[in-house]
């Protein structure tokens, strides 16, 4: 019974993790959804004209030359634009953030899988997670994932049922 207790506790540690994991992807996968599309709903289309001006003074209008030098004068008006930087900072800010979680989730979501299993597997599968000094709700996990490996050494099945 105690092992399957310290089981339970371990999967609740692991689940919180993972959920708090998810809802911060989710966030940051929606920062970055709304800074692009705040940058093309309002900042570009107020900066367009004075890009295609300057454009035209550089280049040769209607060539490829053109098509691609006003891209690069659109960013150095971004650069000097202050609302159109901290967007483009937000948006950067929000990519780095989902590529963190995303490399963070799979290794803690097979953690909470493995208590599933064989409880030794469950601290080896621990071990695997991304150190995450932000959040402390790992290091929860992976003690819980530890102590059900030592609650559940020494159980003994029922005669006809699975090792943990």
């Amino acid at each position: 019974m105690k092992c399957e207790e310290s089981r339970a506790a371990a999967v609740a540690a692991w689940s919180a993790y993972v959920d708090d994991l998810s809802a911060q992807l989710a966030a940051a996968q929606g920062a970055v959804k709304s800074g692009h599309s705040t940058l093309r709903g309002s900042i570009e289309p107020r900066m367009a004209e004075q890009a295609t001006k300057l454009a035209d003074q550089r280049y040769i209008p209607g060539t490829e030359g053109w098509s691609r030098g006003r891209g690069v004068v659109l960013l150095e008006l971004c650069q000097k634009d202050p609302e159109c930087t901290k967007v483009k900072h937000d948006i950067a800010e929000g990519e780095n953030a989902v590529r963190d979680l995303s490399e963070r989730l799979p290794p803690a979501k097979a953690a909470r899988d493995a208590l599933e299993g064989k409880a030794s597997g469950a601290t080896t599968a621990a071990s695997q997670a991304i150190v995450d000094p932000d959040r402390p709700a790992l290091k929860v996990a992976q003690a819980a994932s530890a102590a059900t490996q030592e609650a559940c050494a020494e159980w003994t099945p029922p005669a006809g049922e699975s090792t943990p």
